[in-house]
């Protein structure tokens, strides 16, 4: 399933172009803070529209911030058709980390809104925080954090401390 919130998309799905400069590796990419293009070029149209800020496809979600004419993702949600090792997840979302991420701490949470134990590392990113506005990068107290701070969450199955059903990257865990 995926979940997109770009302004270039209106009701009955009619996307305006929108010519954008990025920076590599944002121009061809598909990388948390990306243009949302680039993802609607991959993936397709959407299985599902809510309104006019979300698209739903099967296995993904996407989250877009508008930047002036840009609309960036900002989340990326990734989930399995089953449950997976801690590997499988990781490697489900590392493809959308930027290259100049650096690893800055891990550690545990709990979502409060369904309850769900995650493992969560910390990243920090130059390039990305060039390539998002400074006010989406939230923790889950939706207290600013450094621009180009993000995380990669590991969700672990209902009761399990090694099985995953989901992993994702986002600049902001408010949502969380």
């Amino acid at each position: 399933m995926v979940f997109v919130y770009p302004s270039a998309c209106l009701n009955g799905l009619i996307l305006k172009k929108i010519d954008v400069f990025l920076k590599p590796p944002y121009a061809t990419s598909l990388l948390l803070g990306s243009d949302i293009h680039l993802f609607l070029a991959r993936y397709g149209k959407p299985d599902v529209i809510q309104g006019a800020q979300y698209l739903y496809y099967k296995g993904v979600d996407l989250s877009v911030v508008h930047q002036g004419s840009a609309s960036r993702v900002n989340t990326i949600l990734i989930t399995g058709n089953g449950t997976w090792n801690a590997d499988q997840a990781k490697a489900a979302c590392t493809p959308f980390i930027p290259q100049d991420a650096h690893s800055q701490r891990t550690y545990s949470s709990t979502s409060k809104s369904n309850g769900i134990a995650y493992t969560e590392t910390s990243y920090l990113s130059p390039s990305l925080a060039q390539q998002l506005p400074a006010d989406v990068f939230l923790n889950a107290s939706a207290q600013p954090e450094a621009p180009g701070m993000f995380t990669m969450g590991l969700g672990h199955h209902k009761g399990s401390t090694n099985q995953f059903d989901d992993c994702y990257v986002s600049t902001s865990l408010v949502i969380l």
